[in-house]
């Protein structure tokens, strides 16, 4: 049905049309709302498929049977000769956990703090209503890849920052379940090893053999290539992705043969064994000639971890022997970071608090603000 519009009427509308404002570009945007950041989680909440515990090991045994050495890292800390392996659960396993564990939610934040980058990660277990939230700190610059690039670099370091907070805040939420698919990860890949040996004694010969003299890697692991077994090899495969990741250099996990000593060095060594003098809680050694293989000799434990067999004095050493390494100093204090977060896991019953102060103090002592006899002291006088 069809409606008669007057020609008055038409008018009308016409001259209201022609006085109306112009159109803007802003009129043709719709409006954007503030978007408000989602309600965080509190307490248990309703799920459609619970959790089944069993089931989700049985997943991660299937699952560490093809990731290997994926699901782990290795690298060394070397301290006048002395090597102290720091290894862990990576970052592919904290993600495959959470998948496979099911109902829960992992979230990371950044925050730039001028020479460092505070990343807050938190897991929240959807079912049960545990939450969890780790704070990480990481140096800017830290990163050994990208070149001369120190953008590529910088994006490099918070990636690698990114990914240890969120492994962290997993792996401590998920503690036995963290362990276990570590363990059955490391054992799987001796295990596929071990089912075809010289294969895989071949090809790790190969690649070592393109990267560095195959000679620094047999000084390392003790024994020459063609009575590797499928330990060694496992190690060294573990080492190869620290290397690969940015954690370790391929002189730190695999020293040079018969490297020049320092002078300096060595005339301060003999003097001490002159006298019978011990520094920083350490004998008086003397660097090896070239083409030696035996190292140095180790950091003698003080009177006290002799006599108590108590954990703390193990963690105390083991904080000093990253402190008075022979690394640059940025990553000795990498390597205690992840010695610290380590050792909460491997020794719950321990206070964190003591843990962190060992931490603390380690630090000093790589910034060459504590002598490492002050330090040890210091820190046995707390236990």
């Amino acid at each position: 049905m069809s409606q008669t519009i007057s020609r008055e009427d038409r008018n009308a509308a016409l001259d209201q049309f022609a006085n109306a404002a112009p159109i803007t570009p802003s009129d043709l945007v719709p409006g954007i709302g503030h978007n408000s950041q989602l309600p965080a989680v509190f307490g248990a909440q309703a799920v459609a498929v619970h959790r089944d515990e069993s089931r989700v090991l049985q997943k991660l045994k299937v699952l560490a049977s093809a990731a290997g050495d994926d699901w782990y890292y290795r690298f060394p800390v070397q301290d006048k000769g002395k090597t102290s392996w720091i290894e862990g659960p990576s970052i592919k396993l904290a993600n495959d956990l959470a998948r496979l564990y099911g109902n829960c939610e992992v979230d990371c934040r950044a925050q730039d703090m001028g020479n460092v980058v505070l990343f807050h990660a938190r897991f929240v277990d959807l079912e049960t209503g545990f939450a969890l939230t780790r704070p990480f700190q990481q140096r800017k610059g830290a990163s050994k890849l990208g070149g001369a690039d120190s953008g590529r670099r910088d994006d490099i370091t918070f990636q690698i920052g990114a990914s240890k907070a969120i492994r962290n805040v997993v792996v401590n939420a998920l503690q036995t379940f963290a362990d276990f698919a570590f363990a059955e990860a490391k054992e799987a890949l001796v295990d596929k090893i071990g089912s075809d040996i010289v294969k895989w004694r071949d090809r790790t010969v190969e690649r070592m053999g393109a990267q560095i003299d195959i000679k620094r890697v047999e000084a390392a692991i003790g024994r020459p290539s063609k009575d590797w077994l499928a330990g060694d090899i496992a190690r060294i495969i573990a080492m190869g992705k620290a290397i690969a990741d940015g954690m370790a250099t391929w002189d730190e996990t695999f020293p040079q043969i018969g490297a020049a000593a320092d002078p300096a060095k060595t005339a301060e060594a003999l003097d001490s064994f002159a006298t019978g003098e011990v520094k920083d809680g350490a004998p008086p050694s003397v660097a090896p000639t070239k083409g030696t293989e035996t190292a140095a000799a180790a950091p003698v434990p003080s009177d006290k971890a002799a006599a108590v067999d108590n954990p703390k004095i193990e963690i105390i050493d083991r904080m000093l022997v990253i402190a008075g390494g022979t690394n640059a100093e940025d990553q000795r204090l990498e390597a205690l970071d992840l010695l610290v977060s380590d050792l909460a896991d491997q020794y719950p019953r321990i206070p964190t608090g003591f843990i962190k102060d060992c931490g603390a103090v380690a630090a000093k002592v790589i910034k060459g603000e504590q002598t490492a006899a002050a330090a040890r002291k210091y820190l046995e006088g707390k236990i």
